[in-house]
């Protein structure tokens, strides 16, 4: 099999074997809804196997009581039992062709945070969501991040000295106010009313995280950096400013786009014209 960027050519392994796959196209996922199997999984997915299987490595199947080699070779799907084509075709239709609900969402979130990050308003703010800013101006232990664990977040920057002194410092504060509750207690304790009590703050405590982060409207289960995959940060990027540019970013015709990338850009064009019917509507208002 030869491997070559560009093609969104993907590996499922099952087996020991190594299957070398696609998502399916526009035409190819069109032709599937027209003979209307899209709801028929089984048969779905062998569809997709057979459609979306481009070759194999290190396949063995028995043959008379032994394992034997089966080279791709230009074979066809054909050579694979049904529950293997089922298990190709399920990877190959819900990782490569559809994007799930949490994807879907995750491109809109990609443009929202895009808009949110390029407006002159929030230009401060959005330099606190760079890592790095994040994690030196201690923002970062109160954002629910899914890229440094809390631990890290709290500690990020200091040194051994610096904790122990802190700590230190934490003791003392708490010792004080111990002191300080005890003092009332004395001094209270010949009247018969209930002695008022001074509830001592333990400074150890760690800083509460945020459920989510909202930005423009948009809840982020996590801050937006960590949250957004990779993928769909350089993917979304290509296609929202090809559609600025009024570029293609599919080469042909239609029908040969892969279907997830065709989804995904009308996402990002649908998401992108909506923010601006929204700023021009708070426009018209001021």
């Amino acid at each position: 099999m030869e491997h070559k960027l560009g093609r969104f050519v993907r590996e499922f392994k099952k087996d020991g074997a190594t299957f070398y796959v696609r998502g399916l196209t526009v035409g190819e996922y069109a032709d599937l809804a027209e003979q209307g199997v899209l709801n028929l999984t089984d048969r779905l997915y062998v569809y997709a196997a057979h459609t979306g299987l481009l070759g194999w490595d290190n396949l063995y199947v028995k043959k008379g009581g032994k394992k034997v080699l089966v080279e791709w070779e230009g074979k066809s799907a054909d050579w694979l039992d049904s529950k293997t084509l089922s298990e190709i075709g399920k990877f190959i239709y819900h990782d490569l062709t559809v994007l799930s609900e949490e994807g879907v969402e995750k491109f809109q979130g990609f443009v929202r945070f895009l808009y949110w990050q390029s407006d002159d308003d929030n230009r401060t703010k959005a330099e606190t969501y760079d890592c790095r800013v994040c994690l030196e101006k201690g923002y970062a232990p109160s954002r629910p991040c899914g890229k440094f664990d809390l631990e890290y977040r709290e500690n990020y920057g200091k040194g051994e000295d610096e904790e122990d002194k802190e700590k230190e410092e934490a003791r003392k504060k708490l010792e004080e106010a111990r002191k300080m509750a005890g003092r009332s207690r004395d001094k209270y304790s010949s009247k018969r009313r209930r002695p008022t009590q001074i509830q001592a703050i333990d400074m150890t405590e760690k800083r509460q995280v945020a459920d989510s982060v909202v930005l423009d409207n948009f809840e982020y289960p996590e801050c937006p950096v960590s949250w957004i995959d990779e993928w769909i940060q350089v993917i979304g990027s290509a296609l929202y400013y090809a559609e600025k540019a009024d570029q293609s970013f599919f080469g042909g015709g239609v029908a040969d786009q892969l279907y997830r990338l065709n989804r995904a850009a009308k996402i990002i064009t649908s998401e992108s014209n909506k923010i601006e019917r929204e700023q021009m509507d708070r426009e018209k208002k001021k």
